[in-house]
């Protein structure tokens, strides 16, 4: 900055590096968070990658969703996720049956193993979610899901 530049200048400024910095922190939590899970999904030998560790929980969270409702979460095309389902039908770990109100529409759901292996992961994230709040009190905790919410929807997700 300027030699002398007036309280507004120098106040734009720290705006500006306060937001630098907050998206330097944003990128640097994404690349941890996804390295440690996805070396934890590495060590837990299912074999599985991020996508199909992803998948896994939309559809532990939403038993009897669609191919279709996960192509809307997901953001992938319908041919990846066609092919993500058949790869975790063949797996043994999600099963597909018939809708009784539409015969051509497919339900999800997670066979016991699916469970079994979701139930392992989730256990796994949530012990690295432990260790990035290790020292948030509770209000912290809701003030932060309260906001990283209104972030998401601001971005459009």
């Amino acid at each position: 900055m300027p030699r002398g530049a007036g309280p507004e200048a120098r106040a734009e400024a720290a705006a500006v590096d306060q937001d630098e910095e907050m998206l330097e922190h944003l990128h640097a939590l994404m690349h941890l968070f996804k390295a440690q899970a996805r070396d934890a999904l590495a060590a837990d030998g299912s074999g599985l990658g991020p996508m199909e560790a992803r998948a896994l929980g939309y559809i532990a969270r939403h038993p009897g969703s669609t191919q279709q409702d996960l192509v809307e979460h997901s953001g992938r095309d319908k041919a990846q996720i066609a092919r993500l389902v058949s790869q975790l039908d063949e797996r043994g770990l999600v099963e597909r049956r018939a809708d009784e109100n539409d015969r051509r529409c497919q339900l999800l759901q997670l066979t016991p193993a699916g469970q079994a292996l979701q139930r392992r992961q989730r256990q796994k994230r949530r012990q690295l979610l432990e260790r990035m709040l290790a020292d948030f009190d509770e209000g912290e905790r809701a003030s932060l899901g309260t906001l990283l919410a209104r972030m998401r929807h601001n971005a459009g997700a």
